[in-house]
């Protein structure tokens, strides 16, 4: 069961740090 968990933290971790990237880009575009 830990290790599901494990793997659903790992796989949230990456689609915020997706979306981070993504909210960086767009800041980018705007103020360059």
């Amino acid at each position: 069961v830990s290790e599901e968990i494990q793997f659903g933290e790992v796989i949230f971790a990456l689609t915020r740090y997706e979306d981070l990237c993504f909210t960086l880009k767009i800041v980018t575009l705007l103020y360059a």
